[in-house]
């Protein structure tokens, strides 16, 4: 089976986001959708929530996301900011139909990752030890999780995020004493 039929499969579940919420989606909607049977979908996924949890990463991927940078990350950003605003139905529909736990595990991993990618060089050339990094990720971590709740309850509002995203960032620079604050 080759990547195109996985990524159709994936496909079909993002348009099928843009019209219900995930919970109101099938298997079989999917397959009628695709145009494949049953068993093509689960020689690629175990179940729907699989489906789902592939679909981000596929699409958090996309973004480049796990090449952030001091010099890009401002770019970066404002592409994610505009694939929301593309899929904002879809993401309304997701927010409605997972359980708090699930959009907490499925963020946890694009922000962890996304952020140590960007923070490890800066925390190498500050020599911080292991222990702090960790705590500095997860409460970054937990902090845009929450924004991003924050902004799922907001219907994606774009200026709600672009303000939290120039705070975040602006506090961000004066810890680690990139713009110190005079």
């Amino acid at each position: 089976m080759s990547d195109f039929t996985k990524i159709a499969i994936m496909h079909s579940l993002i348009e099928l986001l843009e019209e219900k919420e995930f919970t109101k989606i099938t298997v079989k909607d999917i397959v009628t959708r695709c145009g494949i049977n049953r068993n093509t979908f689960y020689y690629h996924f175990e179940d729907i929530y699989d489906l789902l949890g592939q679909t981000f990463q596929y699409l958090i991927d996309q973004t480049n996301l796990q090449n952030i940078n001091l010099n890009n990350w401002q770019e970066m950003l404002e592409d994610i900011l505009q694939q929301v605003e593309k899929w904002k139905l879809a993401g309304r529909h997701i927010f409605n139909s997972l359980s708090t736990h699930d959009l907490y595990r499925y963020m946890h991993e694009i922000y962890w990752v996304s952020f140590e990618n960007y923070f490890t060089p800066i925390f190498d050339e500050m020599n911080v030890p292991q222990d702090d990094r960790i705590f500095f990720l997860t409460a970054l971590t937990d902090t845009m999780i929450g924004f991003t709740l924050e902004w799922a309850e907001k219907d994606f509002n774009e200026q709600f995020a672009h303000t939290n995203i120039q705070k975040v960032a602006e506090w961000l620079k004066r810890i680690l004493a990139l713009d110190p604050i005079q």
